[in-house]
């Protein structure tokens, strides 16, 4: 009996990954815009409702810190010192700061979250204007609300999401589906080229 389902082939494979990345990058960017708009109800909030908002995000990152990550956890209870114990922004005074130089010298598997794989995360590297560049990884999640977080610092100085952004890079921007509607459009400049001509693309 004769199917309209096509041989299963390499072909047949990479358009299937192709769909894929093409509805994940979708997806990215709807949750871009998603915590776009989340994050900038905090703009709106009280003092006291920001400084609720911000405790309650310190005990959630502090308890998984503590659960998942074996660097954090030596470190706390080193200090004798349990997620319970901090209630407050204030209370992150009990525990002292980590420096850059401390978290190069870790393992990889020190500071890695067991609630991640290192394939599930993106790797993003420093300017290394401060010395030698630095390694960090994000999770896709994370890395959106990155960007979200980029946006709401430009809606601090009157920009909304149909305002172009002017990027100055070496490597070209990619275009998202949404660029169509007038969100969020980026505009390469090359940054070699002289001040009055990147004045003129803008």
């Amino acid at each position: 009996m004769k199917t309209n389902i096509p041989d299963y082939t390499i072909e047949n494979e990479d358009f299937r990954n192709d769909i894929i990345s093409r509805i994940c990058k979708r997806c990215s960017s709807i949750e871009v815009l998603r915590y776009f708009f989340m994050i900038k109800k905090t703009l709106r909030m009280s003092h006291e409702e920001l400084r609720n908002y911000q405790n309650r995000k310190l005990k959630n990152i502090i308890q998984h810190a503590y659960l998942t990550t074996p660097y954090y956890k030596n470190l706390l209870d080193n200090l004798h010192l349990k997620p319970a114990d901090f209630r407050s922004v204030s209370d992150l005074n009990k525990i002292p700061i980590t420096s850059k130089h401390t978290l190069k010298n870790l393992s990889f598997s020190e500071i890695l979250s067991s609630f991640y794989s290192k394939e599930d995360l993106v790797e993003l590297k420093t300017g290394g204007s401060a010395g030698t560049p630095m390694k960090i990884y994000l999770s896709k999640k994370v890395g959106n609300k990155r960007v979200a977080e980029g946006y709401r610092i430009f809606s601090l100085h009157a920009f909304n999401i149909f305002d172009k952004v002017a990027i100055a890079m070496f490597h070209d921007v990619s275009k998202s589906w949404y660029n169509a509607l007038g969100v969020l459009r980026n505009i390469k400049i090359d940054y070699k080229i002289p001040l009055e001509e990147q004045v003129e693309v803008i």
